[in-house]
């Protein structure tokens, strides 16, 4: 690896919140303040598709695991199929925007993380809120799956992440101790 510059992704109107490569490494999917996710060909740094009609700036774009859709966090988080560009499924019930949005490891669902206090699981075939994870107390800015998929790890500007089943959305346990807002959490590779 020489460290040299391959492409400038160019084409978004303001700043850029993420980027992330997709599984197979030939797509990269933007996320930006200017209200669009866009996706790029890696190989030649063209956009692909840019996904509009978010209504707020994009904190977010996240790939599934085949690489299929992508996830967007704005006011609300929102589907999108990688072929056409086509929205699939507008994921609503959040009362402030999402920050954060990421897909289970089999592909099935999607965790949301909000200014509202919660987190939220999606079921990705229907749209359909599966469960309202409730119990911070400020906002949840991240939340993240386990590698098996059968867990969510919360974090929240009220100093505490927390651990919630999946398949119940029942809260596990409440990590507490940090003097500051917890921003993001995750999970080792081994659970």
């Amino acid at each position: 690896a020489s460290g040299e510059c391959l492409h400038k992704l160019e084409g978004h109107g303001y700043s850029v919140f993420s980027a992330a490569f997709s599984p197979d490494s030939k797509q990269v999917v933007t996320a930006s303040i200017d209200r669009s996710a866009k996706l790029w060909d890696a190989a030649s740094g063209e956009c692909l598709h840019s996904f509009e009609d978010q209504g707020h700036e994009v904190r977010c774009a996240a790939f599934s695991p085949d690489g299929k859709q992508v996830v967007t966090a704005s006011r609300s988080a929102k589907l999108w199929d990688t072929a056409s560009g086509e929205c699939l499924h507008k994921l609503e019930g959040h009362g402030y925007s999402v920050f954060s949005a990421a897909f289970s490891p089999d592909g099935k669902k999607v965790v949301t993380a909000s200014m509202d206090k919660t987190a939220k699981l999606w079921d990705v075939v229907s749209g359909e809120c599966l469960h309202t994870l409730q119990g911070h107390e400020i906002n949840v800015a991240s939340a993240a799956f386990s590698p098996d998929g059968n867990q969510v790890i919360t974090a929240s500007k009220d100093r505490t992440a927390k651990l919630w089943d999946v398949t119940s959305g029942e809260c596990l346990r409440t990590f507490e101790g940090h003097k500051d807002e917890v921003c993001r959490a995750t999970f080792s590779l081994v659970g």
